[in-house]
């Protein structure tokens, strides 16, 4: 056996002991933890592992002057962040409050008015699956087929409702989830 691994003694035999490797312990990231004050009185403990992603917001104490105080929103977080290990005194930072360029804006606006134009289309979809039912009861007698559904869908194809959009609780990417018909049962004509 190597000496750089050394069995594991958990009450079996040697023979069925595993291995492990030792290690040494190079350096200990620290966790910071601090509070960040926000312009409505908020305030946020918030938690950072050193080697690891972005800061989190582990707690917020919200102000509202009928129910809290600065005090009191103040001392909640201060004894929250020393529990979770902060040291005193207990770092205290201002909360940035962003205000989107006119660039972040216009690319919101855009994403909203693609959405809204999809609905539209949904709306007319529907609209018009509407008037086919109708159709279908007082002539047919009920019987509604593929054919008076794919009528009715066909102007509005391909209608691009999203990655994530089910069809009658298939889920999204599976091969019979497709808007003009599948292969479900209610589909065929």
């Amino acid at each position: 056996m190597s000496n750089s691994y050394q069995p594991l003694g958990l009450g079996c035999s040697e023979g069925l002991g595993a291995a492990v490797p030792t290690v040494k312990v190079v350096e200990i990231l620290p966790t910071k933890v601090w509070i960040e004050s926000d312009m409505m009185g908020a305030r946020h403990v918030v938690m950072h592992h050193q080697g690891y992603g972005e800061p989190f917001t582990y707690a917020s104490f919200h102000y509202d002057y009928a129910y809290t105080s600065n005090g009191g929103t103040w001392d909640a977080a201060h004894r929250l962040a020393l529990d979770l290990g902060a040291t005193e005194p207990v770092e205290q930072r201002q909360r940035d409050f962003h205000f989107p360029t006119a660039d972040e804006l216009r690319e919101q606006i855009k994403g909203m008015q693609g959405m809204l134009a999809s609905l539209g289309r949904a709306r007319g979809l529907l609209v018009e699956l509407d008037s086919v039912l109708r159709m279908a009861e007082s002539h047919n007698g009920g019987a509604l087929t593929a054919a008076h559904v794919r009528a009715a869908v066909e102007p509005y194809l391909p209608l691009d409702l999203g990655p994530n959009v089910e069809f009658s609780g298939v889920p999204a990417g599976h091969l019979s989830n497709h808007p003009a018909g599948g292969t479900s049962a209610a589909t065929q004509g």
